[in-house]
């Protein structure tokens, strides 16, 4: 199995934001921002496959 992240991002008006994510299994990743006016961007990358 050949597994894939491709994560982007893009830094509008002094916010960092995803711009394109691209994933393939295992891999998911999720915004986990709160607050989506901060300057900083919270990403989780998960993972499903037993013992990796």
């Amino acid at each position: 199995m050949i597994a894939k992240i491709n994560i982007q991002t893009t830094l509008q008006n002094g916010i960092t934001k995803l711009g394109n994510c691209y994933f393939s299994p295992p891999f998911k990743v999720m915004n986990i921002t709160e607050d989506k006016k901060s300057n900083h961007l919270n990403l989780m990358l998960m993972n499903s496959s037993p013992g990796f």
